[in-house]
């Protein structure tokens, strides 16, 4: 029994050893292939011959580890309860701010059409500036337009 237990604690540490190689990536020997085969190529001795090559680190495996190893930093958030104290504002779609605003300009119309329907004169509008109401036909001395900063 305790040479199974030993043996089963080599198998686990030769596995989480050559996963972790694989995770990380980097130079590696692999057996050279005789060329346009899946042949192991041999010297003359009868010894594999082997080539080094590169392999890029294994994005996915690195998750793995690292899910394992810090689960409260990178564990998967369904394994995780998140934080009470912390509200999140999910930001507006596209369509939602676009229906909001074209929900305003539709306010923003309508007052302008009742102002019009009552008959009141509405101010033009000049580059950034806002001039005053046109002067109105009354008894009184006509008012010229006056440019004003504050809109």
């Amino acid at each position: 029994m305790e040479a199974f237990t030993r043996a089963r604690g080599n198998y686990r540490l030769l596995r989480a050893t050559r996963h972790h190689e694989i995770a990380i990536g980097g130079i590696e020997k692999k057996p050279s292939t005789v060329e346009g085969t899946s042949l192991i190529k041999r010297d003359e001795s009868g010894e594999v011959v082997w080539k080094e090559h590169w392999r890029e680190a294994n994005v996915r495996a690195l998750e793995w580890e690292m899910e394992r190893d810090e689960p409260e930093t990178y564990g998967r958030r369904s394994e995780i309860s998140p934080p009470t104290n912390i509200s999140v504002e999910v930001p507006k779609s596209k369509a939602e701010q676009l229906a909001e605003s074209a929900m305003y300009f539709d306010l923003f119309r309508g007052g302008i059409q009742v102002l019009l329907d009552l008959g009141v004169p509405l101010p033009a509008i000049v580059g950034q500036r806002q001039l005053a109401p046109a002067a109105v036909e009354t008894t009184a001395k006509p008012v010229e337009p006056v440019l004003r900063d504050d809109c």
